[in-house]
């Protein structure tokens, strides 16, 4: 990421990604569905994987946040699950595969991912 200069503020420290501590993913039904957007077009879902991750430091608060990978598929959607606790939630589950990594990195900036030691385990029962 770089500011009106070119220069990349991200070397400069403030934007450095917290290291994930822990991740837990485990598949969820919802009483009622769950409203989500693939691009303009609103979708809703009663089951989804749910994505606990647990990081070293508070994620950076900005307009475009940090996300979690799931091989090359990045996680956008997330909210706040406790201190240094996040919850991603992934939709459409069918599009990640079992055994892959899971990274952190910047959405627009796929190179930026910073590999962990986790690997996609969604634990639960099985969509029918």
């Amino acid at each position: 990421m770089s500011n009106i200069t070119g220069r990349d503020t991200r070397q400069e420290g403030q934007y450095d990604l917290p290291e994930i501590l822990e991740v837990e993913a485990r598949r969820v039904r919802y009483p009622q569905p769950r409203i989500y957007f693939v691009g303009r077009e609103q979708r809703a879902a009663r089951e989804a994987v749910e994505i606990l991750v647990r990081t070293s430091r508070s994620l950076p608060v900005m307009a475009m946040p940090p996300v979690i990978f799931v091989g090359e598929t990045p996680i956008l959607e997330y909210g706040q699950a406790g201190p240094k606790r996040y919850r991603f939630y992934v939709f459409q589950p069918e599009r990640l595969q079992a055994g892959s990594p899971i990274s952190i990195g910047w959405p627009d900036d796929p190179a930026s991912k910073v590999p962990t030691r986790f690997r996609y385990e969604p634990s639960g029962p099985a969509a029918a």
